[in-house]
């Protein structure tokens, strides 16, 4: 374990991602803080979680990697 953080790149899971079946949302939790990013399916609600966001870098690189910008994803608490 090194005391400095390195630049890594942040990998994300592949997920088939279908607009017209899933929409991006991100779960916060108001307690802990804690944020998970992933789909909802719009049918009935389940979460598919992809990613624990802990850094604005996660959040950029699960935007980059679906082609997604800020406004579409929900925040849900």
């Amino acid at each position: 374990m090194s005391l400095f953080r390195r630049n890594r790149k942040v990998k994300v899971a592949s997920y088939p991602f279908d607009r017209k079946l899933h929409k991006p949302v991100v779960y916060s939790s108001i307690c802990t803080g804690e944020k998970r990013a992933g789909f909802e399916w719009i049918a009935d609600g389940r979460f598919e979680e992809i990613m624990c966001i802990r850094r604005p870098e996660d959040m950029e690189a699960f935007m980059e990697a679906y082609g997604l910008t800020a406004a579409e994803i929900e925040t849900k608490y």
